[in-house]
């Protein structure tokens, strides 16, 4: 079991049932609690397509390394920042499982023909490829992992304050580890929904991230 993400607050069934689907082909998730969101079976529906996606994250997380390889294939990854550079590129500042939040450039990103086209999403997990030994380093492939419920709402403007959390208090290329299964847990948690537990679930993810940046805290 993976210790990092019992430590992040991913329930055990996830868990489990990442490594009872390792050998198991997996769809795309299920889609259609997004056409009844206030029913019963959607909510279960959407709860259920959801924890698939976690235990497909979660399924044999490498451990954080000390040093960035020049060449780097299928690294498991979320965008945290998006912004245009150029007239046909973007500017990427992302997430990933073993480097950390790591500077990338899709070059052409932005042009109607290129692959990345619609590709570049926040709060969907991506595996990134790329190449370069300076902090610039130039994306050269980008899968597609499937995709969560999308995030609206207050939903999505909590989304975007737990990104710039991990942007304001990390720096590039820095290893945390546990960061990364906080922050897919928070936005598991986002992505259900579920008002009433929005603010403990934001709470859990500023303690994490303080106390992965070096901060302690002591309670009397």
């Amino acid at each position: 079991m993976n210790n990092d993400a019992v430590e992040a607050g991913v329930p055990e069934r996830v868990i489990r049932s990442s490594s009872r689907r390792a050998s198991a082909q997996q769809g795309p998730s299920p889609r259609s609690s997004l056409d009844r969101p206030s029913s019963l079976g959607g909510v279960l529906e959407r709860r259920r397509a959801v924890e698939a996606q976690m235990a497909e994250v979660f399924l044999g997380l490498p451990e954080p390394v000390d040093v960035i390889p020049a060449r780097v294939s299928g690294e498991l990854g979320f965008i945290l920042h998006a912004w245009d550079w150029s007239e046909t590129s973007l500017l990427l500042d992302v997430l990933t499982v073993r480097y950390g939040r790591v500077f990338l450039v899709a070059r052409g990103a932005r042009r109607a023909s290129s692959q990345y086209r619609g590709l570049l999403t926040y709060f969907c997990p991506l595996r990134f490829s790329w190449s370069g030994a300076k902090e610039a380093k130039m994306l050269t492939r980008a899968e597609w992992q499937g995709t969560m419920v999308p995030l609206t709402g207050e939903a999505l403007l909590s989304g975007f304050y737990v990104n710039e959390l991990v942007l304001k208090l990390t720096a590039r290329e820095e290893r945390h580890p546990g960061l990364f299964e906080a922050y897919v847990v928070v936005i598991h948690d986002l992505v259900l929904g579920e008002r009433d537990k929005m603010n403990h679930t934001l709470r859990r993810f500023e303690m994490a991230i303080l106390k992965a940046a070096g901060w302690t805290f002591h309670c009397e």
